[in-house]
């Protein structure tokens, strides 16, 4: 079978096979689909992400609308995976792997205000995402919740005016509803090239 899922202005093809759980049964439904190519997609009014494979298997047609039992994906140069049930009561909640500052930066544009991202990259260096987690909830008369923690490490971000860079072994970015925290438990400048 071959589908376009269109919601928020993206658009999203799949390819893969849906039929009966149980043979000779009409309810619910299994699926099991993959992305046919890349795609771009907005979340909420951020920039786009680009979604460069997605594998999703489950079920529909149950009481709980569509249960992921496995969704897999690269976004942004990094791995994704997750599980939950899309429907009235919209939970989904997974584990994010290992990527580039590139992703990092891509993810901030994303999922923060603008004058936030631009600020977090416009004064990253070098650095890697060491992984993170994330939960999508939504349910109908409750305001959507959205969580996000990323770890970085080996971050580089650049100081005041006039100041060397700023090392920072390991840092969190936690993103629930509409705040950011970046918790930074170690970091030191260095005075010269050989004194700290």
């Amino acid at each position: 079978v071959t589908a376009r899922i269109e919601a928020g202005g993206n658009a999203l093809e799949f390819e893969g096979r849906i039929g009966p759980l149980l043979a000779g049964s009409s309810q619910p439904m299994a699926f099991e689909l993959q992305s046919k190519q890349a795609s771009a997609v907005a979340i909420g009014n951020g920039a786009a992400l680009q979604i460069e494979r997605l594998h999703a298997k489950g079920s529909m047609g149950g009481p709980e609308g569509i249960a992921l039992t496995d969704l897999t994906a690269r976004i942004a140069g990094a791995d994704f995976a997750a599980r939950g049930r899309i429907g009235q009561d919209t939970m989904i909640e997974g584990r994010i792997g290992a990527a580039s500052l590139g992703s990092l930066s891509q993810f901030s544009a994303s999922l923060l205000a603008p004058a936030l991202a631009q600020q977090i990259e416009s004064a990253l260096i070098k650095g890697q995402l060491a992984g993170g987690a994330f939960l999508f909830a939504s349910a109908p008369g409750r305001e959507q919740r959205l969580s996000v923690s990323l770890e970085a490490t080996d971050l580089e971000v650049e100081a005041r005016i006039g100041l060397p860079p700023l090392e920072v072994p390991r840092a969190l970015l936690r993103l629930e509803g509409g705040s950011a925290e970046i918790t930074m438990p170690d970091a030191q400048i260095s005075a010269s090239s050989n004194r700290k």
